[in-house]
């Protein structure tokens, strides 16, 4: 290493040279030792004259892409064929007995009408049947109440009764039973053997259909018409009631539940009937096991198609179906578009308000279960049908609040390194002593602690914008009920309550002995591990009733100069709050009401408890433990008389809490129109500058103006270096020393 020493300018030169040289080539120039004498006419430029060009190295290096392995692509997940395989073949089976059984049935209908016997034959056959009328009605109250199990034994009872002269009794018993949907399939057994048994019962259940399935009836019982549509649709199929009369109604009623379906309440009816009888009635084949065919990729003819009605039908009721979807479509995006619009009314509700009404968060809830309900019974009716579901439009949230300044929202999971000027909190050190509490369940058993009770603030009315004039009439409302409040309802802001006690318990003045060296020790506490620590040791030695009440005493009477111990304290109770809820409970109450006291008294002394009690409750707010919208209420009421001492603790209280309020998203507007009510107060009324000051001061640390960054030339390390050497290194006070 080289030491020079300069003498002149002329040395000062040489060096810079040297250095110039150094850099530029890596070869350093001759020392002042090497030369004996320096000439005073020496050339800057011939130096660097002599200095070699730079010469780029030059390297073969291979391309990072031949160095790369090549990437082979995973094969896509093998499905299992010969399940699907399984499952299409028992689908296929499944359906070609159920049409088997239809036609077997069918036929039955068919040549029992063919073979009907005439009036003489009939009477005679029916008179060796019992015409009993002690087994007649019961048979008649059993058809009300028929199920599968019974199916057997009706039809051996049937078998030996003559019905003849009550068959309008049995067809109504068999309209208005209640059957289940798996009790479908033995009502229309009954049904074919009474038609093939008795030529009127045709006619006759028919009668009773009419009566049952009226279109101005159908909204009634939703349950029963899914049941007795599919009922009615069978017996059609079978040929039991009159193909062309019962046809036509059937047409008539689904006509009716199609157009006069505003609400789409009897979408689960047709969903319904294109399950079970969409096959039969409108061609609908089921979806999922076309998709299954086509993964197998083999000729699987679909034999067997449903023949008992005409392509005609089909073909109409299908375009009825499909007429019906197209505008359940734009139905359901109305209603998704409605959904959305209430959401971003509860969205503004809330920054406006910070707190919802009852009602509209339970009509909001039904509204959304009701949606729900509609979007999936959506897409099983698409399904069905093999249409494609609508697109749901989705809009995205107002950001009015949050657009008008610029402020980027704290959220939870945002890092260390991302938190700025317009986050909540000024830097990560603060995020932590405010958000990172010790967690005393951990040290704790079970038996310990309680979970602290919800308590839930009053709802407000709904307002979907909020002015500042809507603020200030509720400022002005908050002024006129704090002059209006009345001694004796006034609460007890008296520590009488939390007074010392006798302790009963073995080991009491230990106790107490501790807890007393605890209360001393505890404004020596001014940092975070320090705290942290006389939480961890009052939660696990001195928990007991009367060391909480002492607790409680010794927080809130601390002293009113000492407000670097507030943030401190403040953490305290919100790490004992979880575990220990009733002293966070109590804080704030005593806080409220001496905050109410200074207010109603309306005098000019006390101001340092005035400001030692509303910056507690800021640092309560910025630990969740005082209500945000208390510390809001505390601010309107402190601007509905704004003069003398309430200006200060209204500045305090914002410079405490004012940006964590500012930047919270559920109070940001409030906090924002407060924050203008404020500057208009300054302008319009006659204050002291020291109050102006105070106002500028808590308004510019809750709403900072922006900050225009500064552009940084960029330059190169050597011009860096060289401007360190010339403005720093080589002035006046370095060439004297």
């Amino acid at each position: 290493m080289r030491i020079w020493i300069i003498k002149s300018i002329e040395d000062s030169l040489f060096v810079l040279l040297h250095l110039i040289n150094f850099f530029v080539n890596s070869k350093p120039c001759l020392s002042l030792a090497e030369t004996p004498t320096i000439s005073t006419e020496v050339k800057v430029e011939q130096p660097i004259e002599s200095t070699p060009p730079i010469e780029e190295s030059k390297t073969n290096e291979t391309p990072v892409e031949e160095l790369l392995p090549p990437t082979v692509p995973e094969p896509p997940p093998e499905e299992n064929l010969d399940l699907i395989r399984q499952q299409v073949t028992n689908y296929f089976t499944e359906r070609s007995d159920r049409l088997k059984q239809r036609q077997e049935l069918l036929e039955q209908n068919l040549l029992a009408e063919k073979n009907r016997l005439n009036a003489e034959q009939q009477q005679a056959a029916m008179t060796r049947l019992d015409s009993s009328i002690k087994r007649i009605p019961p048979f008649i109250k059993r058809l009300r109440t028929l199920t599968e199990q019974q199916r057997d034994a009706l039809c051996r009872d049937m078998q030996t009764l003559n019905l003849t002269r009550y068959i309008s009794e049995v067809a109504t018993a068999l309209t208005e039973a209640k059957l289940k949907m798996t009790d479908v399939w033995t009502s229309v057994q009954m049904c074919s053997l009474l038609h093939q048994r008795y030529p009127d019962f045709s006619m006759s259940l028919y009668e009773n259909w009419l009566k049952v399935l009226q279109k101005d009836t159908l909204s009634d019982n939703l349950s029963k018409v899914r049941v007795d549509l599919r009922l009615y649709a069978e017996l059609v199929t079978v040929h039991v009631l009159p193909i062309n009369q019962s046809m036509h109604h059937l047409l008539t009623i689904l006509n009716a539940l199609m157009n006069n379906d505003k609400d789409f309440s009897n979408l689960t009816i047709l969903i319904s009937f294109c399950r079970l009888c969409g096959e039969d009635y409108a061609e609908i084949f089921s979806s999922k096991i076309r998709k299954s065919i086509i993964k197998l990729d083999e000729n699987i003819e679909e034999t067997n198609r449903s023949s008992f009605h005409s392509n005609e039908l089909k073909h109409q009721i299908r375009q009825m179906l499909d007429e019906y979807f197209q505008r359940l479509s734009v139905y359901l995006v109305d209603e998704h578009k409605q959904l959305q619009k209430q959401e971003q009314l509860m969205k503004r509700t809330m920054e406006n308000r910070g707190e919802i009404n009852q009602e509209i968060k339970d009509k909001y809830e039904q509204t959304n279960t009701t949606f729900q309900k509609l979007l999936q019974n959506t897409e099983t009716f698409a399904d069905l049908l093999e249409q494609a579901m609508p697109e749901l439009p989705i809009e995205e949230a107002s950001k009015k609040s949050s657009d008008r300044t610029g402020i980027d929202f704290y959220l939870a999971g945002r890092s260390d390194d991302d938190l700025g000027g317009n986050t909540l909190w000024e830097d990560s050190d603060t995020k932590q002593f405010y958000e990172d509490t010790v967690d005393l369940k951990l040290f704790l058993p079970g038996y310990a602690f309680r979970e602290p009770a919800t308590t839930t603030t009053p709802a407000s009315e709904e307002t979907e914008t909020l002015d500042s004039v809507q603020m200030e009439q509720e400022i002005e409302k908050e002024g006129l009920e704090v002059t209006s409040t009345v001694e004796a309802e006034e609460e007890d802001t008296t520590l009488a309550d939390i007074e010392d006690g006798v302790e009963e318990d073995v080991g009491a003045n230990n106790i107490k002995l501790m807890m007393d060296v605890f209360v001393t020790q505890l404004p020596t506490c001014v940092n975070r591990e320090m705290i942290d620590k006389a939480a961890r040791d009052f939660a696990t030695n001195l928990n007991t009733k009367q060391n909480r009440k002492r607790l409680i005493k010794a927080l809130y009477t601390v002293q009113r100069t000492y407000l670097h111990l507030l943030p401190f304290y403040s953490r305290l109770i919100a790490t004992l709050n979880p575990v220990m809820p009733e002293i966070g409970n109590e804080l704030v109450r005593l806080l409220k009401n001496e905050f109410r006291a200074h207010i109603r008294r309306k005098d000019q002394i006390y101001i340092e408890s005035k400001i030692k009690t509303v910056r507690f409750i800021g640092e309560l707010v910025k630990f969740s433990v005082f209500p945000k919208n208390e510390a809001i209420n505390c601010l309107k009421t402190l601007l509905s008389d704004f003069r003398h001492h309430n200006i200060e603790m209204c500045c305090n209280l914002l410079e405490t809490c004012g940006r964590f309020l500012y930047r919270s998203p559920d109070c940001h507007r409030r906090i924002e129109i407060i924050l203008e009510i404020l500057m208009r107060k300054k302008a319009v009324l006659t204050l002291d500058s020291r109050y102006t000051t105070q106002i500028e001061n808590a308004y510019y640390y809750c709403n900072p103006p922006e900050a225009r960054e500064i552009e940084k030339k960029i330059r190169s390390p050597i011009q860096e270096y060289l401007r360190r050497l010339l403005f720093k290194d080589l002035n006046k006070i370095t060439i004297e020393k």
